[in-house]
């Protein structure tokens, strides 16, 4: 997941698998923790719920978040997944909640 002509993945910034033969895959469990100290609104999730009264229920209250979801398509230099995230989201570590045939769970 690296690549030195992108100033977010070069070496300095990025962080590395931990297990040199680990491979995201397809299907793989993963996580983002996420402060939010502010309340959300509908600019701040970029429209996604243009009806304020429930955001909450979508995002979460102000504090500490662990959004889960799941890798669905991997690239050659990028990922996708099913985490609904929002604006100031965009460098949060991504951890692997399940792989290689250990789950752990943190919730």
């Amino acid at each position: 997941m690296r690549h030195s002509s992108i100033t977010a993945t070069t070496d300095e910034k990025s962080v590395s698998a931990i297990r040199g033969d680990f491979e995201i895959q397809a299907g793989q469990r993963i996580g983002i923790a996420v402060i939010c100290p502010e309340v959300l609104t509908p600019n701040s999730v970029g429209l996604a719920l243009a009806d304020a009264a429930k955001i909450p229920l979508v995002y979460g209250n102000p504090g500490p978040h662990l959004y889960v979801g799941f890798v669905t398509q991997v690239g050659e230099y990028h990922f996708e997944h099913t985490i609904n995230a929002f604006g100031g989201c965009s460098g949060a570590l991504i951890v692997l909640l399940e792989g290689h045939g250990t789950t752990h769970r943190y919730w």
